[in-house]
């Protein structure tokens, strides 16, 4: 997965990829500057709270995490390297 796949993502209105550490490493649409740097931020503290609920006795790992807002949600995947988060909106999508 990169940066350019997440923008074909339907409904996207903005993108973020983090390194494992947190650093925003691309952005576009709405999590562009600061309000991506400060998304990534929370994005990451909120990986990192998750380990303490995860079962580490079955090498229980996340998959994605989901956070629903009203009018857009937020999408947060990762693999060995980075972190990919979508920002998408739940508006109808007008073709």
């Amino acid at each position: 997965m990169d940066a350019e796949s997440l923008c074909g993502v339907s409904g996207q209105i903005g993108t973020l990829v983090l390194d494992r550490s947190g650093r925003v490493l691309s952005s576009t649409g709405q999590l562009l500057g600061a309000a991506g740097d400060s998304t990534g931020k929370l994005i990451y503290s909120i990986l990192q709270d998750s380990q303490s609920v995860l079962d580490d006795e079955n090498k229980e790992e996340l998959q994605r995490l989901i956070v629903d807002f009203s009018t857009y949600d937020v999408v947060v995947t990762l693999d060995e390297a980075q972190i990919y988060v979508v920002k998408r909106s739940k508006a109808p999508q007008s073709e």
